[in-house]
C-alpha cells in the first residue's frame, strides 16, 4: 500500500459507479477487499508451485458474417429507395412495424441464397411481426455492369414474397455515415448487409454478411430488453462492467450529416434537445458536462444549423428560448447580433452587441464587428462614428496595433468621423500587413477603400451586409 508510515483510508470505485472506504490498513501488507463488506482482510499468497506446459494456441476460425447489437436503438436516417417500376421515383413509404432492410444484388451468390431462406420462411417471419424490405444495389457498383432489370427478373424467377427496391445512392452515404459514427472507423457497406429496425424504426441489430431466419427471430424478442440487458448480450462472454451505458451524443451524430444532409443533422440535433430536456440529477457519463450546459450547446448547434440552411425565424426562436435561460450566455448573444443584422434590424443587433461587451468588454472581436458597422453602414441613422472609433481604438490596441482586419476597421472610423490624415496612415499600415498575409482578396478591398480616404472620402457599405461567415 506504498510507502507512507499511516494510511488513514483506501477508497474503491466499484464497477456500477458505486464506491466503498475501507479503513484499519497498514503499510507493506496485503489485503482483500470485498464489495459491500467495508472490511479489509489481509491476505496471504498461497505458496504453490505452477508447471507450465508448452500448448499449441489454436487460433478462431475467420467467418465472413458478423452480428452487432445495438444496446441504444439508434435512429435511422430518412430511408429513400425506389421501386422496379419507375426508378426514379424515390420515396421514402418503409412498411411500417419491425422491419429488416436487406442489402443485396443479383451478382451476389450469398445475397441470392440468404434472399431464398428468408422466403422460405417467410410465415413465421410475418407471425413474429417482421416485414422484409429488399434494397437492390444493382447499377451502383462501378465494377459490376448489371442493371435494375436484372435484379427484378432474380426476385420475380424465385417469387420473393416481401417488399423490394432500389436502394439510393444517397440513403447509402447517410448510412455509411452513421456506420462510420457507430464503430469510430470507416468501414465500407457491403453485400450481403442487412439492418434489423426496431417497433419505433430504430436501428437495433446489424448484420455483416448472411443473416439466418432463426437469428433474425431471436432478435425481434430483444427489442423490450432494457440496454443494460442489451448490452450484456452484446458481447459473446460474459462478465462485470466498469460503468453504467452512458448517453449517445447525438449532437455529435449531427455533426457527421451537417455538411451534406443538413435535414439529418436538424433531426438528430432535436433528440438530443429531447434528450437533454429530461430532467436529471447526474452529470452525463458519455461527457462530464450537466444537462444544462449540454442543453445550452445543442441549441446553439440547432440555432446555427437553422441559420446555415436560410431558416432565420426558428433560428431565432431557438437563440431566444437559450437566451430566456441564460441571459448572459455571450456565444448565444453573440450569435442572436449576428442573426439580427443578416435580417436587418442593426439597431437590435447593436444593442447585442453592446450586451455582450458589458459582460465581457475585452471580447476585442466583437468590438471590432460592432465597430465596423457603425462606421460603415450605409443607413446614416445607424452610423456612429465617434463610438466606433472608440471601439476600434481599443481594438487595435489590445492587439498592438498588428491586426490588419482591426486596423481597417479603425481607418473606416477615422474617415467617418473626417480624420482623413489618420485614416490615410492607419489604412496604409493595414494593406502593409495584409501583403505580408498573402491574402489577396482582403488586400484588394483594403487598397480600395485607402484609395477612397486619400480622396477624403470615408467608406460606406452599399445597402447589404456580410455574411455572418466573414463578419469582421
Amino acid at each position: 500500500m506504498g510507502r507512507d508510515p499511516q494510511i488513514d483510508k483506501v477508497t474503491v470505485r466499484w464497477p456500477g459507479g458505486t464506491t466503498e472506504t475501507f479503513t484499519a490498513i497498514e503499510p507493506n501488507r496485503r489485503y482483500l477487499l470485498k464489495q459491500s463488506t467495508g472490511e479489509a482482510l489481509e491476505w496471504f499468497p498461497p505458496k504453490r508451485t505452477v508447471n507450465l506446459a508448452a500448448s499449441t494456441q489454436v487460433a478462431p476460425k475467420a467467418s465472413d458474417t458478423g452480428r452487432v447489437l445495438l444496446s441504444t436503438p439508434y435512429p435511422m436516417p430518412l430511408l429513400t429507395f425506389s421501386n422496379f417500376v419507375n426508378s426514379t421515383a424515390v420515396g421514402s413509404n418503409a412498411p411500417a412495424g419491425p422491419l429488416l432492410i436487406n442489402l443485396w444484388a443479383s451478382w451476389c451468390q450469398p445475397c441470392l441464397a440468404e434472399l431464398q431462406a428468408l422466403a422460405a420462411e417467410q410465415q413465421n417471419l410475418r407471425a413474429a411481426g417482421l416485414e422484409i424490405l429488399a434494397l437492390s444495389v444493382d447499377g451502383l457498383a462501378k465494377d459490376q455492369p448489371t442493371t435494375l432489370a436484372e435484379a427484378q427478373r432474380v426476385l420475380e424467377k424465385m417469387k420473393f414474397p416481401f417488399r423490394a427496391g432500389a436502394a439510393s445512392a444517397e440513403w447509402l452515404d447517410k448510412m455509411e455515415i452513421v456506420l462510420d459514427r457507430l464503430f469510430d472507423r470507416h468501414i465500407a457497406l457491403a453485400v450481403p448487409t442487412s439492418f434489423l429496425l426496431d417497433r419505433d424504426g430504430h436501428l437495433s441489430v446489424i448484420y455483416r454478411g448472411s443473416v439466418n431466419p432463426e437469428t433474425l427471430l431471436h432478435d425481434v424478442t430483444l427489442f423490450d430488453a432494457t440496454r443494460t440487458t442489451r448490452r450484456d448480450l452484446a458481447v459473446p462472454f460474459p462478465g462485470r462492467w466498469y460503468s453504467q451505458p452512458g448517453q449517445v451524443m447525438w449532437e455529435q451524430a449531427a455533426a457527421d450529416f451537417a455538411e451534406r444532409f443538413p435535414e439529418e443533422a436538424e433531426r438528430y440535433l432535436r433528440i438530443a434537445l429531447r434528450d437533454a430536456a429530461r430532467p436529471t440529477n447526474v452529470l452525463l457519463p458519455a461527457s462530464g458536462r450537466s444537462n444544462t450546459n449540454e442543453l445550452a450547446q445543442q441549441n446553439m448547434q440547432m440555432a446555427m444549423l437553422l441559420l446555415r440552411q436560410g431558416k432565420f425565424d426558428e433560428a431565432s426562436a431557438r437563440i431566444g428560448q437559450l437566451l430566456a435561460a441564460e441571459p448572459e450566455n455571450t456565444e448565444a448573444l453573440i450569435f442572436q447580433a449576428e442573426l439580427l443584422r443578416l435580417q436587418g434590424k442593426y439597431r437590435e443587433a447593436i444593442e447585442s452587441y453592446h450586451q455582450v461587451l458589458r459582460l465581457k468588454p475585452d471580447t476585442h472581436e466583437v468590438a471590432n464587428r460592432l465597430a465596423w458597422m457603425l462606421a460603415t453602414h450605409p443607413d446614416p441613422g445607424v452610423r456612429n462614428g465617434e463610438e466606433a472609433l472608440q471601439l476600434a481604438r481599443h481594438a487595435c490596441d489590445a492587439t498592438g496595433n498588428q491586426a490588419p482586419n482591426f486596423l481597417d476597421t479603425l481607418a473606416a472610423a477615422c474617415a467617418e468621423t473626417g480624420r482623413f490624415a489618420e485614416a490615410v496612415t492607419v489604412a496604409r499600415h493595414a494593406v502593409e500587413l495584409l501583403k505580408a498575409s498573402g491574402d489577396q482578396a482582403k488586400l484588394r478591398e483594403a487598397e480600395n477603400r485607402l484609395r477612397l480616404y486619400e480622396l477624403g472620402q470615408p467608406f460606406h457599405e452599399r445597402g447589404r451586409e456580410r455574411k455572418a461567415e466573414s463578419a469582421r
